[in-house]
C-alpha cells in the first residue's frame, strides 16, 4: 500500500491481510461501514524510492513487476476523500478505491523519461 515506505513487505502485506479481516468482521456483525483503499503506490515515491542509480551512474527502476501497478498522487486523495467525510451516509457500504492510473512498469517508465531522466530502464 502507497502510505508506507515498505510497500510490498511482510509488514505491508500484514496490514491488508489486517483491514481484510476488519472488514470481514464488520460484515459478520452487519455493521455499517465505509472502506477506502489507496493505490499501491504513490507518484511522489517513484523519484525517490523507485528510480535508483547502479555503480555506473545509470538510473534504473528498482522495483520490476509485469503486472500493472496502481498509484495515485498524494495531492490527489484529498479531493476524494473530504466528500466522504463531510457526506458519510451517502458512502455507507460502500467500497471505494482511489487510484490515478493502473500502468505497467514499462509505460510508467516511458512517462519519467520523457519527465526527468534520459536513460531509465527495468
Amino acid at each position: 500500500m502507497g502510505w508506507s515506505r515498505r510497500s510490498g513487505t511482510l509488514e505491508s502485506h500484514a496490514n491488508i491481510l489486517m483491514v481484510k479481516l476488519v472488514e470481514r468482521y464488520l460484515d459478520e456483525i452487519n455493521r455499517s461501514y465505509t472502506s477506502i483503499w489507496l493505490a499501491f503506490y504513490y507518484y511522489e515515491n517513484f523519484m525517490s524510492h523507485l528510480v535508483q542509480k547502479d555503480e555506473n551512474g545509470e538510473f534504473f527502476m528498482a522495483l520490476a513487476m509485469k503486472e500493472p501497478l496502481s498509484a495515485v498522487s498524494v495531492n490527489g486523495i484529498g479531493p476524494v476523500v473530504v466528500p466522504i467525510f463531510n457526506n458519510p451516509d451517502c458512502y455507507v457500504g460502500m467500497k471505494i478505491g482511489i487510484a490515478g492510473d493502473k500502468m505497467t512498469m514499462d509505460e510508467y517508465v516511458a512517462i519519467i523519461k520523457t519527465l526527468k531522466y534520459n536513460q531509465v530502464s527495468l
